[in-house]
């Protein structure tokens, strides 16, 4: 197997094989990783979703000639991932490992790789140019192992929905910014309406 040197942009050359067959593999770090989504009116150019995170990525890559213009990529890409927690918005490190296969095919005239739907209803990576990017592949696999949500701890007690005020590192039964009516604390659950109490701390009152 012929292996490329470490390039700062994740692709490629697959000359040797497009030639006379084989395989070809490289690897390498990337320190952004963007996704590309279709644009919501045409004629307008791809949305590029950037993907924050916590240094840098690490993926490996090859491609086996399988057959006429087909050939076979497999590859990883690992990293580190920074999330909103899902309730007090903290950026939380996730590490993500994802898995890259797909079956590529040669076709002339394509300056840009893109994904078409093969006969098997299964996509294809079509590529013109002999040196293919990565980056949109390696992107797409490592977000699919992103978690659709995430804690900073399990404990977290989120957000104040009076104030909005971060709760973690804040007393029980006080409340972050000195509010008397806080629901987050006994004075304020009994002023609150919906507590069953409310009515006959009233009473008492009067």
């Amino acid at each position: 197997m012929s292996q490329q040197a470490p390039s700062e942009i994740p692709s490629l050359n697959l000359s040797r094989i497009l030639r006379g067959g084989g395989d070809v593999s490289g690897s390498g770090e990337v320190t952004s990783l963007e996704l590309v989504r279709d644009p919501v009116h045409e004629g307008e150019p791809p949305e590029l979703i950037n993907i924050p995170l916590a240094g840098s990525v690490k993926w490996r890559a090859s491609v086996t000639h399988v057959g006429g213009d087909e050939f076979w990529l497999a590859g990883r890409v690992e990293g580190t991932a920074v999330m909103e927690c899902a309730r007090c918005l903290t950026p939380t490190e996730v590490e993500v490992k994802g898995r890259l296969e797909s079956l590529m095919r040669h076709k002339g005239g394509v300056e840009t790789p893109r994904l078409e739907l093969g006969e098997d209803e299964q996509d294809v990576i079509v590529f013109g140019d002999p040196t293919v990017d990565l980056s949109p592949f390696l992107a797409e696999a490592f977000a699919v192992e992103m978690p659709p949500t995430v804690l900073h701890a399990p404990d977290c007690r989120g957000l104040c929905a009076l104030c909005g005020s971060d709760l973690n590192g804040v007393p029980e039964g006080t409340c972050a910014v000195g509010r008397d009516d806080c629901p987050h604390t006994e004075h304020g659950k009994a002023l609150d309406p919906s507590n069953p109490f409310a009515k006959l701390r009233g009473l008492v009152d009067e």
